[in-house]
């Protein structure tokens, strides 16, 4: 309202009316979209070795299947992306990454950041991964880029089936109330298949009724594993 001059919430709810355009741009101010590749380079270590590389070895009769909640621009996505790739080369496994952001998803999508954003990806990962397309960008490599798939989604679409091996949804729920924290953690814990993890952000933790079927796998980096 202050940045279009407008002097009540009637007069913005006219104009949103008479603009469509002017929902997008709401968006864009209230979400939060603070994001690096392989942020909290601790949790990506242990990610890595005690969650993917044990998914990736038990028998299974479909693809890997993660889900990337509140992606924003794709960094989280792509870190993941290079770790499967890394650790299975030819395999099939998915990332889902979603988020409500038109924006941000177009960006991800392109999957180019510049090379300051790039920079906590581990050498040897960006070695591989990373293609120099300018003096100031990379581009995530084929061989990771087509594991994540983007979609337009918010976080409440969610299936209320086990459809997941591994569920990211870091540094979110803290913008959420308590109510829908523990809707959204409900739908998480049925989401995920059995001996799934779930993965919060640091000022994150389970509430509410996921508490009985989700186990608590590293209390520091807020990963859980449905029983």
């Amino acid at each position: 309202m202050r940045a279009l001059e407008l002097p009540d919430l009637g007069a913005y709810a006219g104009w949103i009316e008479s603009r469509p355009r002017e929902v997008d741009d709401l968006l864009k101010v209230f979400s939060i979209k603070v994001t690096q590749f392989f942020r909290n380079p601790s949790f990506f270590r242990f990610l890595d070795m005690r969650v993917l590389a044990p998914l990736l070895e038990r028998p299974r009769r479909a693809p890997l299947a993660i889900l990337s909640a509140g992606c924003a621009t794709g960094e989280e996505a792509y870190s993941i992306a290079m770790l499967l790739a890394s650790r299975d080369p030819g395999g099939e496994s998915k990332i889902l990454a979603t988020d409500l952001d038109r924006s941000a998803m177009a960006i991800a999508r392109a999957a180019r950041y510049t090379k300051a954003r790039a920079r906590h990806i581990p050498s040897h990962l960006a070695s591989r991964f990373l293609e120099r397309v300018s003096a100031s960008h990379v581009q995530v490599a084929a061989e990771a880029a087509r594991r994540v798939h983007f979609s337009v989604r918010d976080l409440f679409s969610t299936p209320r089936r086990p459809s997941y091996d591994l569920i990211l949804c870091r540094n979110v729920l803290i913008y959420v109330d308590p109510e829908r924290q523990m809707d959204l953690l409900q739908r998480f814990d049925r989401a995920l298949r059995p001996g799934g993890y779930l993965a919060l952000g640091r000022a994150e933790r389970i509430t509410g009724a996921a508490r009985e079927t989700l186990v608590t796998v590293n209390a520091t980096e807020r990963v859980y594993r449905r029983a």
